[in-house]
């Protein structure tokens, strides 16, 4: 139990660094004169790394095991965020802070990489393919809790016109918090925590545990018809996933005019993590206990969900009505989330390439981030914000589409 709280704790710390950059993204382009395609350009370059990074660091992570690689990005996302945040106190402005900017964020993306791939190598370890979704339903709702934090204190904070530094400097600092935490409470297996090692009867099932080659990881994964739909799919949850999150808030500030300490856009900004709690929770739950540990049915619904919110997103007028179909779009897109790239990876790529298997996902998801970083900016400056939810809409659909073509997939 300890092992499973310290590391949900710990990605929770990992969100804190991660998801401020779209609270404080009209704040932080207004007091250094970069424009909304400049910040989009920053949001992709991180992005990118992140998605580079997930290839190479989820093979890692299955030779050097979760809790080595897990340590390692927590001490680089904590540098990073410290220098990023850090720059805004030297005399660089213009170009050249643009740059130093985008470095130090290519950098925190890279190690936070490291997080996420380490966790899902740890997981499969000590979770029944069987069991997975509900305790990834559990799992997820721990880790939303960080990217609650940042979002309800960043968008008081902002509100009340804090310096915008602050919002990386005190979450790098967690991270060093939670790096000795983890370095004594976090262990690869049960075996290493004193207990019993189990079948765990996913795609790595009667297999040696000695750690997968690299040739092995990619045949496994790119001969796969399921895996490659997964990462297909998991480009369009990329899509509307960073979409909604890294631009959510200055659509409310821009759209609709309300200040980030606004009731109602702390209602959002609040409400959007609880509803992916709510949405991990259940659709764990609905794959083991409805669609017999199937992954795609409940991805196919959650899809559907996402697409029917951003629609409706499109046509509503006041901050409340855009607010709920946020909230609500949040729980959807979290529920296809941690059935894809939380279990889907685990199951399909065994616990001995769970990592590599939620790298290559991962990566797909970010590389449609970086994506949408550029192409939302520049549509949205030329065609306004009404072309922002019917853009999001039309991936969601997709990635049903992708899920429809696998829905009895299960791991052999």
């Amino acid at each position: 139990m300890t092992n499973w709280l310290v590391l949900g704790a710990t990605y929770a710390a990992y969100y804190t660094a991660r998801y401020n950059l779209g609270i404080v993204d009209k704040a932080m382009g207004d007091a250094l004169g970069f424009n909304r395609t400049q910040m989009g350009d920053l949001k992709a370059y991180g992005k990118g790394a992140y998605a580079v990074s997930a290839l190479v660091n989820g093979p890692l992570a299955d030779r050097l095991g979760g809790k080595r690689t897990l340590l390692y990005g927590l001490i680089g996302a904590f540098a990073a965020s410290m220098i990023f945040g850090g720059l805004a106190f030297t005399p660089v402005r213009g170009k050249g802070l643009f740059v130093l900017l985008v470095a130090a964020w290519m950098a925190n993306n890279y190690f936070q990489s490291y997080g996420a791939l380490s966790i899902v190598k740890v997981n499969a370890a000590w979770f029944h393919f069987r069991e997975r979704g509900v305790f990834s339903g559990i799992f997820g709702g721990m880790i939303q809790s960080g990217r609650m934090v940042v979002w309800a204190i960043g968008s008081i904070a902002v509100g009340l016109h804090t310096p915008w530094p602050w919002l990386f400097i005190v979450p790098g600092a967690l991270l060093l918090v939670f790096y000795f935490l983890a370095r004594r409470y976090v262990e690869n297996s049960p075996k290493q925590a004193g207990h019993a090692d189990f079948d765990t009867a996913d795609a790595s099932s009667g297999e040696s545990e000695t750690p997968p080659r690299l040739a092995e990881v990619a045949k496994k994964i790119l001969t796969n018809r399921v895996t490659l739909t997964i990462a297909a799919a998991e480009f369009c949850t990329g899509f509307v996933r960073n979409g909604t999150d890294d631009w959510f808030p200055r659509y409310m500030q821009e759209f609709h005019h309300i200040n980030l300490r606004n009731p109602r856009f702390l209602a959002t900004a609040i409400g959007a993590p609880l509803a992916a709690i709510f949405g991990g929770l259940a659709g764990g739950w609905a794959s083991d206990r409805f669609f017999q540990s199937r992954r795609a049915p409940v991805a196919l619904i959650a899809y559907v969900g996402q697409a029917g919110c951003l629609l409706f997103l499109g046509r509503v007028h006041t901050v409340s009505q855009a607010g709920v179909m946020i909230v609500v779009n949040s729980m959807f897109v979290q529920c296809t989330h941690g059935m894809l790239t939380g279990v889907a990876s685990m199951d399909f790529g065994g616990k001995r390439a769970a990592a590599s298997a939620a790298g290559f996902f991962d990566a797909c998801q970010y590389a449609a981030g970086a994506v949408g970083g550029i192409a939302i900016g520049r549509l949205v400056t030329r065609f306004s914000w009404g072309v922002w939810p019917p853009l999001l809409a039309a991936f969601a659909l997709l990635g049903a589409a992708l899920m429809a073509s696998v829905w009895s997939a299960k791991p052999r």
